[in-house]
């Protein structure tokens, strides 16, 4: 049976009306979040608590201003706190009621806990205060007089279906809203995606499709019956946020739209040799709009942001700031990259900008050696070709002059500077030009490249370009078929072949290199002299071709890099960890045309203490044709039988192996650094027709291991 306690109503009316009004005035508590209606309901709330606190049991009026001490994280407001649990206690030692007092440490207590800075959690001072005033009524309302009873379990009892009326409300606008909401955030991410190919057209759509739905969302939102849910504490929080956000979005997202559709990179192109810098600053200005626009609908979902929110609503809302941090951070590369356009088509002063054509056929780390090299010259957005040559012309003036690579950056030389960078006389090798694209790194060959270029009897350049065959043939598509001096017709589907291949039937050396350079500064020179598609057209076309890492670019001025970096345009190693491997050329020929290679990465065996462990295995296959194949392909100074491929392997992953055998037989390799990753070097031979199979084994998971390979002849 519970005791029934005689309790004067006077000084507890009196005190709970002191404590809801102290707690509404200066508590800050904000259960709603609805600016007039918060103190009402502080206060309403604050004072039950403390009225049927009155006559709860002495344990329960110190458990209840126990739990505000311990979730009280000031020091004042837990010395305070305290005494309230020491004035607690000396109740349960007292033989008569003492409502008043019991009311007021429950209100003291209460009010505290308006003041609890605990941050575990997202609400905990909110749940901490809750626990608390819940102990009192649970214990102080059975122990009251019936009539005092009936008032109380009225009060619940409003409290109780207002609360169960408004959430059934509101899930039922919510679930009515739903499949519009649901379909607004799929035109966003489609949206986004949009704009990821630079296709604005597409994204204006996308975002004016997400503004019909969202208003359409709005309006089930906003029904009658979504309105009590305003006034209870936590499904407030959640109506308001989903109000506000699909009220906010619409506007702004039919902002977005109107903003997208102002884009139009169809006006910045190349026409006859030259680029509008107007259109240019006009599109950057575009761009920037966006920008703003998509911060605003960021902030929105910020402003709504709240420990109440259930979590169906706050996955929304987390989904939607996702694509928005997503498509921000695509769309500022592309706006700062408008913002530096104008200068770095030399609309302040002139930009040159070294070009290198790449050969696959004779492998390097970055691809192929870089044979023919071409100096494009951007000067008030005019576009020329002023200088075209071959890696002998640049080698031919070090040999003259001599050059050094004292100022090459370290990254490069620490594993590459053997092949002719770092020397014992100070200068560098005569065939450093024919290594430059040994590391798989375009940021540290461009580097290399900009000290030792100018040393190389030309002028200083702001960036290097790396264009492979394929990059040509891409680029006679749009010049159309060129033809050649020696009579030779190259169109888009032979010229990759021709340059790869085909050029080495001319068995005359000075013939066949003049009909190579030939070929490529043709193809530039038309490409100068037409009209190129629209920059969209352009960036799907070339797409593949930069992912591949055959068409590459790294301006060489700092403050212009940031929106390169990290792209695959950079032709930059990714960060660590990973699996990946290169190999080099190390007789001179152009073998590799006839290079098949094969990665198989999945689970290994396990160590001695137990730990998974990957295996990585790499097949190599010289498939040199039978039969007599020039000599510029097969053959070699070094005293290798013809048709000998001499390889030197290099790979980009574990610190050490547990496993490594080449066709069964254990190696060692040759351990170095470069750019974060460990790199383990091999030198590989591979006879006519032979294949050869290195298996690896180390510590780690398959499942999402990141894998690559350079760019080379077969793809």
């Amino acid at each position: 049976m519970v005791k029934r306690q005689h309790v004067d109503e006077t000084p507890a009316v009196v005190v709970a009306t002191a404590s809801g009004l102290f707690a509404a005035l200066f508590g800050g508590l904000q259960p709603t979040g609805v600016t007039w209606w918060d103190p009402v309901l502080v206060a309403m709330i604050v004072g039950f608590a403390t009225w049927v606190g009155a006559s709860a049991a002495w344990w329960a009026v110190a458990l209840t201003a126990s739990v505000v001490a311990a979730t009280s994280m000031q020091p004042i407001v837990l010395a305070v706190a305290v005494v309230v649990v020491a004035v607690a206690l000396w109740i349960g030692t007292l033989q008569r009621p003492v409502g008043g007092v019991r009311a007021a440490v429950i209100g003291v207590a209460l009010n505290l806990a308006a003041f609890s800075t605990l941050d575990v959690f997202d609400g905990a001072s909110a749940l901490a205060g809750a626990v608390a005033g819940s102990i009192a009524i649970a214990s102080g309302l059975p122990r009251r007089r019936r009539r005092s009873r009936r008032i109380g379990a009225a009060v619940l009892g409003v409290a109780a279906g207002v609360s169960v009326v408004a959430a059934v409300g509101l899930l039922y606008s919510v679930t009515a809203a739903k499949p519009d909401l649901d379909e607004a955030l799929t035109e966003t991410r489609s949206a986004a995606r949009a704009v990821r190919r630079g296709d604005f057209d597409e994204a204006a759509s996308s975002f004016r499709r997400s503004s019909e739905l969202l208003r359409r969302a709005r309006s089930s939102i906003d029904r009658p019956w979504s309105g009590p849910a305003r006034v209870v504490p936590g499904l407030s929080q959640n109506a308001r946020a989903v109000s506000s956000v699909v009220d906010d979005s619409e506007e702004l997202v039919q902002s977005l739209s109107d903003a997208m559709a102002a884009v139009d990179p169809s006006t910045v192109t190349l026409s006859d040799g030259r680029i509008d810098l107007v259109a240019v600053r006009r599109l950057a200005d575009d761009l920037n709009v966006v920008e703003a626009e998509l911060d605003e609908l960021r902030l929105t979902l910020d402003d709504v942001e709240s420990p109440w929110l259930v979590g169906a609503v706050q996955r929304r809302l987390d989904r939607a700031a996702a694509d928005i941090d997503d498509n921000r951070g695509q769309l500022g590369d592309l706006s700062e990259i408008a913002e530096l356009a104008p200068d770095m088509l030399g609309d302040a002063a002139p930009r040159r900008y070294l070009v290198m054509f790449t050969q696959p056929a004779e492998a390097r780390g970055l691809g192929g050696f870089a044979g023919n090299f071409g100096e494009l010259v951007l000067d008030g957005g005019e576009v020329r070709l002023d200088w075209f040559g071959r890696h002998d012309d640049l080698e031919a003036a070090v040999a003259a002059d001599g050059a050094s690579c004292a100022d090459c950056p370290e990254a490069f030389l620490l594993p590459w500077g053997r092949f002719g960078f770092r020397t014992p006389d100070g200068n560098i090798g005569v065939r450093a030009w024919s290594n430059i694209t040994m590391s798989p790194h375009l940021p540290s060959v461009a580097e290399v490249a900009e000290v030792l270029y100018p040393q190389s009897g030309r002028l200083p350049i702001d960036g290097v370009i790396v264009a492979d065959p394929y990059v040509i043939a891409q680029l006679l598509e749009y010049t159309g078929p060129v033809r050649l001096g020696d009579g030779t017709r190259l169109a888009r589907g032979n010229a990759a072949d021709f340059l790869i291949s085909g050029q080495y039937a001319i068995k005359d050396r000075d013939e066949r290199v003049d009909v190579l350079a030939e070929a490529a500064e043709t193809a530039m020179q038309g490409l100068l002299g037409t009209d190129l598609p629209d920059p969209v057209t352009l960036v799907e076309d070339f797409r593949v071709l930069v992912e591949e890492g055959r068409f590459l670019f790294w301006p060489l001025r700092l403050e212009e890099q940031g929106p390169f970096a990290g792209t695959a345009l950079s032709g930059a190693l990714d960060e660590p960890p990973g699996f990946g491997y290169i190999v080099n050329n190390a007789v001179g020929n152009k073998i590799d045309m006839h290079l098949e290679r094969e990665l198989v990465i999945g689970p290994g065996t396990r160590t001695t203490d137990g730990r998974a462990t990957v295996r990585a295995t790499i097949t190599l296959t010289n498939a040199v044709p039978d039969g007599r194949q020039p000599n510029i392909v097969v053959g070699n100074t070094i005293g290798l039988r013809a048709g000998t491929n001499r390889m030197i392997l290099t790979i980009y992953g574990p610190p050490e192996f547990e496993l490594a055998t080449l066709d069964g037989v254990p190696v060692q390799f040759d351990r170095g650094f470069e750019q974060g990753w460990v790199t383990s070097t091999l030198v590989v031979d591979l006879a006519r027709r032979e294949q050869r199979v290195l298996d690896l084994e180390f510590v780690g998971s398959p499942d999402g291991l990141p894998t690559w390979e350079q760019p080379l002849v077969r793809r």
